[in-house]
């Protein structure tokens, strides 16, 4: 086999194919440690690069022998036939030459080789971190079991759970004993229901034993915060509403009601919740300095990464209890590590462990029943690829053409082949793609004030797996643009105000904030809408005075929980990028009404996976309009996310090193 060159790395730089940090760390290291090898240093920026595929590793059995990069790749700005690869080493040699680098074989070096991964050490770290920790918080050894007599408990769980929740009883249970509580469960199956009356209980059980608690809660996102606050909001009016009914006087059952109104339902972004420091990668609250609170709740866990997971849990404090809720079935977060995954397949492979035992998953969906449409696909993606009956997801395929057009109780699901152009040959927009855009967007385009806007904006939605290419993000943005642009609208028979497109920030642009700005209060993925800076009803001076175009934000008083709108000048707003559509990763943690789904004609290996079809299905309330080919949905519909991490082995055997 041919040696690699120092010169193969800087071809693989210089196609694209290692990005500017991957190939600066070979230079680093190459200067660090003289007696590194080309085999060895480009290791290392594999395992960099690795990281942008979610990726916390490489897996060196996989890889050794094998040219790389792999000729289906999509990040190289090449012909496929122009490719420049190299060959690695065989798996044997370059395990030997790694195990005796100074890169990799004290506590000190910058590369850790465990078995067949290779790390970046700081990785590694961050992976044992969310293992031992993990596996301590479900250890008994650390219970916290509360003071409230077994009498009182059961009260309280008779009280705010009904007969049906045997599985949320016991959750209840575990968590008054133990200091770790995992929650599962798709869109719908009840996780708000199940956290607001944990978390009364915990507040009315503090009550009774007299202790002073402290919760917080956190999501990934503002977004998904500010669905945590609403949701347990109105949960905790569907409590009071059941305390009513309650006609006997009981000490346990008054100290509930006199409570109900403290139940906590702030909610904050996770970066916010732990400090962020402008201009560091390091948190205010860490091992140092633990977060000071009794019990905290994250919400749409799937989404946080491995470096993040690892910052939450070392900044707890030794007797804090931990609840985090997601769905393990979803998408894993889009920066390294499938952490909630992970953890419970770890769990399902060992139930009678104590991880085993931490962990609740929430199977039947109130949103939408098995029976349903969206439901019915939801069960089929799940059997795809998995049952011996549907290894190569036929049946999923049958099911969904079986669905196409059924409506069963307002809930649709429709299929649509995709065209390989989503314009005509005209360059108008697909006849189809117009007439749904159209029908979807008539109300929101229609609305004069922010409330109206954004009731209207979160009925619809339009989602791709990808950014670019002719079914990418921004080319779909482009032809809704067009589609409901005035210039391509004939005047007669018009029931809505198209959109005048003219300049950059037009009255109606929909957009996606795609940095955090915390001097503005402004995070990733928070959605605006561009509008006259007067359609919140505020009064102008004068007559004469012309209203300017701002961007208006949706925002919710922490005082009294009640809705509002921010504005800002449209030259203060943060990078952001136009959203009447949006990639399936941004829309985790978002429900809308209805969703149009497009899947691109090429089939993508390391993107298109169940859980990505999945997370974007159950993003649907109502109606789902799945534009994509058998071919491609059946290989999707098969294939898994993978995420090449040592995480799920070390929480089975507790590995350190």
């Amino acid at each position: 086999m041919t040696t690699i060159q120092k010169e193969d790395i800087k071809e693989l730089h210089k196609q694209g194919s290692l990005r500017d940090i991957d190939y600066f760390l070979t230079e680093t290291l190459e200067r660090e440690y003289k007696e590194s090898t080309p085999e060895l240093l480009l290791a290392a920026a594999l395992a960099s690069h690795n990281m942008t595929e979610t990726h916390v590793c490489i897996d060196i059995d996989k890889l050794a022998g094998k040219k790389w990069p792999e000729k289906d790749t999509e990040k190289v700005d090449t012909n496929e036939q122009d490719l420049y690869q190299v060959a690695l080493p065989d798996e044997d040699t370059w395990k030997e030459k790694l195990e005796t680098s100074t890169l990799c074989n004290n506590s000190k070096s910058p590369l850790v080789l465990d078995g067949n991964r290779l790390y970046l050490r700081r990785y590694f770290r961050y992976e044992q971190t969310v293992a031992n920790k993990l596996l301590a918080l479900a250890s008994p050894d650390r219970n916290t079991t509360s003071n409230l007599s077994t009498n009182d408990r059961d009260k309280l769980l008779n009280i705010l759970f009904d007969d049906k929740s045997t599985i949320q009883k016991e959750a209840a249970k575990l968590i008054l004993s133990n200091q770790l509580l995992i929650i599962s469960g798709g869109p719908g199956t009840g996780k708000t229901y199940m956290l607001s009356r944990l978390i009364a209980m915990l507040v009315a059980a503090a009550e009774v034993t007299n202790e002073n608690i402290d919760i917080r809660m956190a999501a990934p996102t503002g977004k998904a915060a500010m669905r945590m606050q609403e949701s347990i909001r109105n949960a905790k009016g569907d409590i009071k509403r059941t305390l009513k009914k309650i006609e006997q006087s009981d000490n346990v059952i008054n100290i509930l009601k006199d409570e109900i109104d403290n139940i906590p339902e702030n909610a904050c972004t996770i970066h916010r919740l732990l400090g962020t420091q402008i201009g560091s990668p390091y948190f205010k609250y860490n091992a140092d300095n633990p977060l000071p609170t009794d019990i905290l709740i994250i919400d749409e866990a799937s989404m946080i990464d491995l470096p993040m997971m690892a910052k939450i849990l070392n900044a707890l404090q030794s007797d804090t209890k931990l609840i985090l809720l997601g769905d393990m079935h979803q998408l894993s977060s889009v920066d390294p590590g499938y952490v909630l995954g992970d953890i419970c397949k770890a769990a399902e492979e060992n139930k009678d462990s104590n991880l085993g035992k931490s962990i609740v998953e929430l199977i039947f969906s109130h949103r939408f029943d098995a029976d349903s449409p969206i439901g019915q696909l939801s069960t089929a993606l799940h059997h795809a690829g998995k049952e011996i009956d549907d290894l190569d997801g036929e049946q999923a395929w049958q099911k969904l053409k079986e669905l196409d057009g059924q409506k069963t109780e307002g809930f649709k699901v429709n299929w649509h082949e995709t065209p390989k152009n989503l314009r005509e040959s005209n360059g108008s927009p697909n006849k189809d793609f117009r007439s749904e855009v159209l029908k979807n967007y008539k109300e929101f385009l229609n609305s004069t004030t922010p409330e109206e806007a954004f009731k209207a904006l979160n009925k619809f939605r339009v989602f791709s797996p990808l950014r670019q290419g002719p079914h990418g993000l921004l080319t779909i943005n482009k032809l809704i643009e067009d589609t409901l642009s005035l210039k391509n609208m004939r005047i007669t028979n018009r029931d809505f105000k198209p959109l005048n497109t003219t300049g950059e920030f037009y009255d109606h642009r929909v957009i996606m904030v795609n940095t955090n700005n915390y001097g503005l209060q402004l995070f990733n993925g928070d959605m605006g809408i561009v509008l006259p800076e007067d359609t919140n009803g505020s009064q102008l001076d004068t007559d004469s005075y012309k209203s300017q175009n701002v961007i208006w934000f949706e925002t919710t008083d922490e005082a009294t929980g009640k809705k509002g709108f921010r504005s800002f000048p449209c030259n203060m707003i943060p990078p952001h990028e136009t959203a009447f559509a949006m990639t399936i990763h941004k829309s985790q943690g978002s429900q809308y009404e209805n969703i149009m789904i497009i899947m691109p004609e090429r089939d993508n290996e390391k993107l298109f996976t169940k859980e990505l079809l999945y997370t974007a299905i159950t993003r649907a309330e109502k109606e789902v309009s799945l534009w994509c080919n058998k071919d491609i949905f059946k290989k999707t519909a098969t294939r898994q996310t993978e995420c090449t991490s040592g995480l799920k082995e070390r929480l089975n055997k507790c590995v350190t090193k």
